[in-house]
């Protein structure tokens, strides 16, 4: 996942629905997020990016203990 193409506002839509329908992400992988979350804390720091991500983990690591 390059950096120019990561979508963290679609991110945040995506989360929403997940929660909404209690979808299983537990197989997910995190790591394609990982040059967007270096660019956005190392490079150009974006808070509101950062806490998408977040919301976005949290529901991850919800779904891996259900």
């Amino acid at each position: 996942m390059a950096v120019s193409s990561d979508d963290f506002e679609g991110l945040a839509n995506l989360v929403g629905y997940l929660e909404n329908y209690g979808i299983d992400i537990n197989d997910w992988d995190m790591n394609k997020f990982r040059s967007a979350l270096d660019f956005y804390l190392n490079h150009s720091f974006d808070l509101s990016k950062l806490l998408t991500f977040v919301r976005f983990y949290v529901r991850s690591a919800e779904s891996a203990l259900s």
